[in-house]
């Protein structure tokens, strides 16, 4: 099973491992649910005891009882509206609520009752999806194939935003149009949008961290990596923000957890939101990643981990404020850490540009009208046209990394949008947007302070003024 997808966040992926006993190897893959019931005979082979046909349905079990945060997987896992998350996607409420003299970072954090849960940050949300619907047509389909890139671009933007707002139209819901295998299909998910999420639960760093940075992305991990949240809602079962009267989102389906274990050769299916994947990218773009982006950005990571550490000092409120950021920066960091490794280990600039030369001669010995291999060609020049803008403007980038610089730059970006009618907006400045972009602001007096913010964006300015051109 290989992999099968390039998409945006927004689309309940599937990642299935299948294991079992007296083979040597996992079959492996990722998948849309759509896409299951087609491998059905390879989910049972492999120990999938489900219908793989349920995989396919939003609303019926296992599928309804996964969850997103907005940029974490979650689950149900009860009839009133517990839901299960790793700690990283738990600590920012956590350090929200932390202080010097309460500090549940280190201490840990449990709500002896309902009443004594924590609201989640401002913006904090859990989405329940509902349906999904191929709305390519819609999207993408009667467009003039004479139009310019840019106009051909704007026009499918116009269209998705006219089908989300349709879609809105249901008070509690939130629409979203996303991508897949580079603008082939698109599909309309929409989300019960739940504004009142609480902590309940998540242990110490002590346990949620163990191992910290060093184990991070490593396998086998002995991390207790997991909390709890409670999704809340009106009386009568409606989305709102947070209030006294909310009552737990009864869900139509939850998890149940065994306390069984795992033995070997047992069936594994992880079903979430990853994001999507790029095991298509041509050699020109892994080569710009493997041999300058990345390296760069690990570079440039440790040296922001340096400035916070002694900007913002060990057992401060400061280091309080800027854990999430610090956790954050360590964590891509180790990421590509192990992506740069793994790359070196398999070769993969060195194999994929094999495997592009061996698909271009492949396309130019059955191409009957040069229009695919034109294409490649043309794919590949733009490929590197951006790969020389990013290492143009790479330390510009940097640049702008105060997070006070950023904020300004939103706001009067804001504030130009909103001269413009709703639907001719930018993503993330209509009206739809506004709730969540005021509750995010709101955020900053707990993860902010005016001298590590200086410490950060003078280093960046230094880098900027020390290398500013890189073609």
């Amino acid at each position: 099973m290989a992999d099968s997808l390039r998409s945006v966040s927004g689309w309940a992926l599937v990642a299935a491992i299948a294991c079992w006993s007296g083979v040597a190897h996992a079959r492996e893959g990722m998948f849309t649910p759509d896409q299951l019931p087609a491998i059905a005979a390879d989910l049972r082979e492999a120990g999938l005891k489900l219908d793989p046909d349920k995989l396919n349905d939003l609303t019926a079990f296992p599928m309804a009882a996964v969850v997103s945060l907005g940029g974490c997987t979650a689950s149900f896992v009860s009839p009133q509206g517990l839901v299960i998350t790793n700690h990283h996607c738990a600590r920012g409420s956590v350090q929200f609520h932390s202080k010097p003299e309460r500090n549940y970072l280190e201490a840990g954090f449990l709500a002896a009752s309902m009443a004594d849960e924590l609201p989640a940050p401002p913006g904090s949300r859990v989405y329940v999806a509902l349906d999904a619907e191929d709305v390519t047509e819609r999207v993408a389909g009667g467009l003039d194939p004479a139009l310019a890139p840019r106009d051909r671009y704007q026009a499918k933007e116009d269209r998705r935003k006219a089908v989300m707002k349709e879609c809105e139209s249901d008070p509690g819901h939130r629409c979203r149009v996303s991508s897949f295998f580079g603008g082939l299909q698109y599909l309309l998910i929409k989300y019960l949008e739940i504004r009142d999420v609480r902590l309940v639960y998540a242990p110490a760093d002590a346990v949620g961290r163990y191992g910290g940075d060093i184990d991070n992305w490593r396998w086998p991990r002995h991390t207790g990596d997991f909390a709890f949240y409670r999704a809340y809602v009106s009386p009568a079962g409606e989305p709102r923000d947070h209030s006294p009267d909310n009552v737990p989102y009864e869900p139509a389906h939850h998890l149940a957890v065994s306390a069984a274990g795992l033995d070997d050769g047992d069936f594994v299916m992880a079903m979430g939101y990853p994001g999507g994947t790029s095991r298509y990218a041509r050699h020109v773009t892994v080569e710009n990643l493997f041999e300058r982006e990345y390296p760069k950005y690990v570079a440039r990571s440790r040296e922001r981990i340096a400035v916070i550490e002694t900007a913002a000092p060990e057992g401060s409120d400061l280091r309080i404020r800027y854990t999430g950021q610090l956790a954050g920066i360590n964590n891509g960091m180790k990421n590509l850490e192990g992506q740069l490794e793994g790359a070196r280990r398999q070769r993969l600039v060195e194999r994929r540009a094999q495997r592009d030369a061996a698909l271009d001669a492949w396309i130019a010995g059955n191409d009957d009208n040069g229009t695919p291999a034109g294409a490649i060609r043309d794919y590949d020049v733009l490929a590197r046209e951006n790969a020389a803008a990013s290492r143009r403007y790479y330390h510009y980038d940097a640049a702008r990394g105060s997070q006070l610089f950023g904020i300004a730059r939103r706001l009067y970006r804001l504030a130009r949008e909103q001269e413009k009618p709703d639907a001719e907006r930018e993503p993330g400045y209509q009206e739809r947007d506004l709730r969540s972009f005021r509750q995010r602001l709101s955020r900053l007096d707990r993860r902010y302070h005016a001298s590590v913010d200086k410490a950060l964006w003078m280093h960046a300015l230094g880098g900027y003024r020390a290398e500013p051109d890189e073609n």
